[in-house]
C-alpha cells in the first residue's frame, strides 16, 4: 500500500515532537537530580561518609552554599581526645591529593586575616581587564602544599587525613601566632599582603 506524501508528514513531525518531548523530558530529570534532587547533595552526602569511615573522628556539622549547585562545603569535626577541627572549600579530592587545604579552625584558635591587594576588574566602558587595590578579609588560611600558609609548617599535608594527623603539630606552630587584636604582616607575592592572627574561642 503506498502511503501518501501528506501522511509521511505528517507521521514525520509526529516522530520529531515524540523524539523533542523525550528530550525535555530526560534534561528536566537531569535538572531535578543534579540541582534539586539527590544529585545536587552527592558530593555533601560523600563528604558526610568519608568522615564517618575516620574513627577516631565525630562529624559535628556539614554544610554547603546552597546556590545553583551546592558549592563551599564546610564541616566541623571533633577529635577524639583532642579538640575540634573546621574545614571549608572541601571537595572529594580533598581526601585524596589536593594541592589547597582551607583550615577555618583547630582546637582553641580560629583564624583571622586582614589586608588588602589588587583584585582583577574589567572597566565597564571597554571591557579591558584592569587591576585595583582592594581591601581583603578573610577566615580560613590555606595549609595545602600550595596554600600561602603552607611554608608556616615543617611538614607537608597532601589531605584533610594528614591534617588531622598532624592536630599537635599545627596547634605548637599556631601556638607561637599573634592573638587578636594584635596582627602580624605576611607576604603572600609581590603585590598582595595579608595580616593575619589568631581569635582564641573557649573549647
Amino acid at each position: 500500500m503506498n502511503v501518501k506524501p501528506a501522511q509521511k508528514v505528517l507521521g514525520l513531525v509526529l516522530l520529531g515532537a515524540v523524539l523533542v518531548i523525550a528530550n525535555l523530558a530526560i534534561l528536566a530529570l537531569l535538572f531535578w537530580y543534579y540541582f534539586l534532587g539527590p544529585g545536587y547533595y552527592a558530593e555533601l552526602r560523600d563528604i558526610q561518609a568519608e568522615f564517618s569511615r575516620m574513627t577516631d573522628v565525630k562529624l559535628l556539622e556539614a554544610y554547603g552554599d546552597e546556590d545553583v549547585t551546592l558549592s563551599d562545603i564546610s564541616a566541623s569535626i571533633q577529635i577524639k581526645g583532642k579538640g575540634k577541627m573546621k574545614f571549608s572549600q572541601i571537595s572529594r579530592q580533598s581526601f585524596k591529593k589536593t594541592p589547597h587545604i582551607y583550615l577555618s579552625r583547630i582546637g582553641p584558635y580560629e583564624f583571622k586575616m586582614q589586608g588588602e591587594g589588587y583584585v582583577a576588574v574589567r572597566d565597564g566602558e571597554t571591557g579591558k581587564p584592569e587591576q585595583i587595590l582592594s581591601g581583603l578579609y578573610g577566615g580560613p588560611i590555606d595549609i595545602g602544599r600550595e596554600g600561602e600558609f603552607a611554608s608556616f609548617f615543617p611538614f607537608e599535608m597532601a589531605n584533610i587525613r594528614s591534617v588531622i594527623e598532624h592536630y599537635d603539630d599545627i596547634c605548637a606552630v599556631i601556638a607561637h601566632w599573634p592573638v587578636a587584636p594584635e596582627y602580624k604582616r605576611l607576604q603572600i607575592n609581590e603585590e598582595e599582603y595579608w595580616d593575619y592572627c589568631v581569635k582564641i574561642l573557649p573549647e
